[in-house]
């Protein structure tokens, strides 16, 4: 065997796997879908999930955004670049709700509601469980007793007294009506709307199996009003999450709807399954949300993302993905309305990201930059591992054309000696038959859904395994020597055709 033969083989494969490098790297700056940008990080990390607020004001993005000990106050451009940063020295409850207006900043810290405001705080009530920003004021509560707290005057007063433990209040952002939550038992919610100091009943809910709930969401237009429900139950350990959307009429409190609610990838009609961390609103009349669930990445990468969601397609919601970040998503929400920003969590820290569907912000968020490089080469690595399973499809489709031989040297040893022109290509077509069976009975097109488009267009399963044999043959044709033995050349050419299945193919195979 000359030196061309041995090498070219090496030069195929590493050409091929250069390929699918490129187009790891390609993948790195896949958009997450039109028209919106890849995440921007912001700076600010926490050891515990926080809360976070953000509004948007002249063009320019407010984050308070709580640490272990501190308070970030960050203002950034549309395009995410920093343009002030202060740093406010409160520590505050993990996991509970702030708010501020770039003056004040309201917090809880030991279950004490504080004003931080001129470089000082000020306590305002104590043992209240959480509180809630309307337009003006505040509202906060303890466990059956809803306060308002009017910013302007600094004065506290109580508004209502239910009998039953508060669960949660919320103020629409659409029209400021009111929603009062009680729990007559942990797995029974009364809905109230306020009026005044007035509670206008709404509608009981019950879950229906036992789980436990998690958050409860609530947005009015004027003419139509929504809850969300978040719901959870442990089995096993596995947990399971589930949504119901309530719909009524805030005029005459006519219910109109108590949904299970159903998720869909609107990129591949996949189940979104186990949907947390919602977030919610009506903007131009229309509801729309925002939700983390586990879903496809780029490639054959998944992980849990950011969707938004705002039609239903057979009773089903379709979500669209919103966020790029490598590690899982939490909390998204809203900054105005066209930013989103949510947290991430890698294991240490829990991180702050954000996207923009701004024309400019998208295209510089195309750029590529060192860590894409970087992504691109561990996926590269990842990828070439797992194309060796390829090798072992390769040993199943030597099989019949090794029979064949093998029989053909005891049958008809002269000529398999002589190697006879016949024998050759019925051995090659018993392989490259087998290849084809396998990749359209065994594999299947789903399981190179990620591939590119050039490896998955109608009848590629048949036309590259065709086009890879002919090649194959051609080039055991041009580098092997005439003198070679039948047994020698067409193990050549079987190991030929296997490198460039491998190097073609077993990098996207999931």
């Amino acid at each position: 065997m000359n030196k061309k033969a041995k090498v070219l083989p090496i030069v195929i494969l590493l050409a091929l796997f250069g390929l699918y490098y490129f187009y790891n790297v390609n993948l790195a700056v896949t958009l997450p879908d039109e028209g919106w940008g890849r995440a921007s990080k912001v700076e600010g990390a926490s050891k515990y999930p926080m809360q976070q607020y953000s509004f948007t004001k002249n063009k320019e993005i407010h984050m308070y955004l709580p640490s272990d000990d501190q308070v970030r106050y960050t203002i950034t451009d549309q395009n995410y670049k920093t343009i002030k940063e202060t740093v406010i020295p409160v520590s505050i409850d993990v996991d509970t709700p702030v708010w501020g207006d770039g003056q004040r900043f309201f917090y809880l810290q030991d279950k004490k509601l504080q004003l931080y405001e001129n470089g000082k705080s000020t306590l305002i009530d104590e043992e209240v469980h959480s509180f809630y920003p309307t337009n003006e004021n505040i509202l906060y509560w303890n466990e059956k007793e809803i306060y308002l707290y009017e910013t302007g005057k600094q004065k506290s007063s109580v508004l209502v007294t239910v009998k039953d433990p508060i669960s949660h209040v919320k103020s629409a952002d659409g029209d400021g009506s009111i929603l009062v939550a009680t729990n007559p038992t942990p797995l029974d919610i009364q809905f109230y709307l306020m009026e005044g100091k007035e509670l206008n009943e709404l509608y009981a809910w019950s879950s229906s199996n036992n789980a436990t709930i998690e958050n409860i969401l609530y947005d009015s237009n004027g003419q139509e009003a929504s809850i969300l429900i978040e719901t959870f139950k442990m089995s096993q350990g596995e947990r399971t999450n589930n949504a119901n959307l309530i719909t009524f009429n805030p005029k005459d409190f006519k219910v109109n709807g108590d949904e299970w609610m159903l998720f869909t990838d609107g990129s591949n009609g996949a189940r979104l399954a186990n949907p947390r961390y919602f977030n919610m609103r009506y903007l131009d009349g229309k509801l729309e949300l925002l939700f983390v669930s586990e879903g496809q990445r780029e490639g054959k990468k998944s992980g849990y993302n950011v969707y938004f969601a705002n039609t239903k397609q057979d009773g089903e919601w379709v979500g669209f993905r919103r966020s790029t970040s490598s590690d899982t998503s939490l909390s998204p929400m809203w900054a105005g309305e066209n930013h989103i920003l949510w947290q991430t969590y890698g294991g240490k820290q829990y991180q702050t990201y954000g996207t923009f569907n701004g024309n400019g912000y998208v295209e510089s968020s195309m750029v590529k930059t060192k860590e894409d490089y970087r992504m691109a080469l561990y996926d590269f690595i990842s990828g070439v591992f797992s194309s060796l399973i390829m090798l072992f499809f390769g040993m199943i489709w030597v099989i019949p054309s090794l029979i064949f031989y093998t029989i053909m040297m005891f049958l008809r040893k002269e000529e398999f000696e002589n190697h006879k022109g016949w024998i050759e290509p019925v051995g090659i077509l018993l392989y490259v038959g087998t290849v084809l069976y396998v990749f359209n009975s065994v594999l299947s097109d789903s399981l190179f859904s990620m591939a590119p488009d050039y490896l998955t267009f109608p009848n590629s399963m048949v036309i590259w395994p065709l086009v890879i044999s002919a090649v194959s043959y051609g080039i055991y044709k041009l580098v092997t020597n005439k003198d070679m033995g039948l047994y020698a050349g067409i193990s050549y050419y079987i190991g030929l055709n296997i490198v460039m299945m491998t190097g073609l193919y077993g990098p996207y195979l999931i």
